[in-house]
């Protein structure tokens, strides 16, 4: 069985995907992503593949990958809802009918904290981002894959607010009985998941991680009073009421 866990950019997912993998669970990081950036029909120009990459990195050759996948072993697939929404691969019927057939989880964070990383990322040495593109943010394509494929909503700020809960929520999903040990692992910066290496600058947080403390959703960190960039105040305006749709289907 596949288990795709969907979600946006900075909402916390990779960390998500650190924990599922403390359970044993085979994960696939974002393999949509590699189609969107450097595929044949990428959707984004911010990079400029070569030829090999396009055809290596083909939407196809993509579902492919997964369509041929060992039936009798689990997976559990983290990637951006726009990665996949907005692609070719949602286009084709045939890959769109294999993707729905699995299961399906959603995970969301406040546009405050996430459009506002991608925003402060999307101008960075780190990333060797240069602009900011409202497309990427991906609210409307998360809520759209919702109203498709259906399944639960997460919250990422029940991570640290209520770990115990979210865990338990993430075992329920995977169908993988809840244990608290979970919550602890080794950090994974000496040893990179292959998979990871390509978005690293990405997750260096949770590469240095060794588990979850336990704390406070965090207060509202951006500077009182001052005026947002035109494109970012746009951008949070734009993902709320998806985001607040989102937000009714999370379990209390």
């Amino acid at each position: 069985m596949l288990y795709f866990l969907w979600t946006c950019p900075r909402s916390m997912s990779t960390l998500t995907e650190r924990l599922a993998m403390n359970t044993g669970i085979t994960c696939i990081h974002e393999p949509f992503s590699f189609g969107y950036y450097f595929g044949q029909n990428c959707v984004s120009n911010r990079y400029s593949p070569s030829a090999e990459e396009r055809e290596q990195h083909d939407y196809h050759k993509i579902m492919a990958r997964l369509m041929s996948l060992p039936p009798d072993k689990d997976y559990c697939i983290k990637d951006m809802a726009s990665h996949f929404a907005q692609s070719v691969a949602f286009q084709d019927d045939q890959y769109r009918q294999f993707i729905a057939a699995q299961r399906h989880a959603y995970l969301v964070r406040h546009p405050e904290k996430s459009v506002r990383s991608l925003y402060q990322l999307s101008f960075s040495e780190l990333t060797g981002w240069d602009y900011f593109e409202p497309a990427e943010c991906g609210y409307a394509d998360l809520l759209q894959l919702h109203t498709l494929f259906g399944g639960p909503v997460l919250a990422s700020e029940q991570i640290v607010a209520n770990s115990e809960a979210f865990m338990s929520s993430l075992c329920e999903f995977i169908q993988i009985p809840y244990d608290a040990k979970y919550l602890q692992f080794a950090a994974l910066i000496d040893q990179i998941p292959e998979d990871w290496l390509a978005w690293k600058e990405w997750h260096l947080d949770v590469l240095n991680s060794t588990g979850i403390i336990p704390r406070l959703a965090s207060a509202d960190k951006s500077a009182k009073g001052t005026i947002d960039p035109p494109e970012l105040a746009a951008a949070l305006q734009a993902t709320m009421p998806d985001y607040q749709q989102l937000c009714t289907f999370i379990r209390a």
